[in-house]
């Protein structure tokens, strides 16, 4: 039973996904570091995911906790009846986000994924993303201490999500938006209860159907 309500999982988070297209915004983006003596440093290409941390020398005492500032551009087609979210597996571990010099939000915590809708920032054709990445110590950011390396930098993949004037939410905690509560589970049946987050301007005449899938595909 654990095995078919796994399956059920899965079948719901390919519904969440048909109707959006997902574009992949790893690869180069450019970077310098942010800091009064180097307002004036140049970029250099970085491949995401990756951290300036990297060359750590294993024994030492220092490593470096600053802010940098990554950038890139990325391309959108006509935006008529669509929606854009910008998507983080995991940047540490503050950062703030911009886009065309606007600011789209932040996200606290390095190891936690974080979803932004930038719908009414972007334009068709070449825009402009920026974020603003920082490992120093603050004391509302857990883990406060510990004996590894807060390791600095968007390190996890990161993609863009456009979607439909009405769609399951990417945004809520950057979760698929459905989610599936097993009530009862025996071997003859299971219960389960399937709560679905949908955003759009009117919900009239919207419908959800929910496809549950066996083990054998039926």
């Amino acid at each position: 039973m654990k095995r078919i309500l796994l399956i059920v999982s899965a079948a719901l988070f390919t519904i969440s996904a048909s109707a959006r297209s997902i574009t992949d915004l790893c690869g180069t983006w450019e970077t310098k570091p942010i800091a009064n003596n180097q307002q004036n440093q140049e970029y250099h290409p970085v491949v995401i995911p990756s951290t300036w941390n990297a060359e750590y020398i294993p024994g030492g005492t220092e490593y470096n906790r600053e802010t940098m500032v990554f950038r890139r551009k990325f391309t959108l087609g006509g935006l008529s009846g669509k929606r854009e979210f910008l998507y983080f597996d995991g940047v540490n571990s503050y950062c703030d986000v911009f886009v065309n010099h606007q600011f789209a939000g932040s996200h606290k915590g390095g190891y936690t994924a974080f979803c932004l809708e930038v719908t009414k920032l972007v334009h068709s054709g070449e825009n402009d993303l920026e974020l603003w990445v920082s490992n120093a110590y603050r004391s509302d950011i857990p883990p406060l201490i510990g004996d590894f390396i807060v390791y600095g930098g968007i390190h996890r993949p990161c993609r863009l999500i456009e979607t439909g004037e009405e769609c399951i939410r990417p945004d809520f905690y950057a979760s698929p938006g459905v989610f599936v509560d097993q009530k009862s589970v025996s071997a003859e049946k299971a219960e389960i209860t399937v709560r679905t987050l949908v955003s759009a301007e009117t919900y009239a005449g919207l419908e959800i159907r929910t496809t549950v899938i066996s083990p054998e595909g039926r």
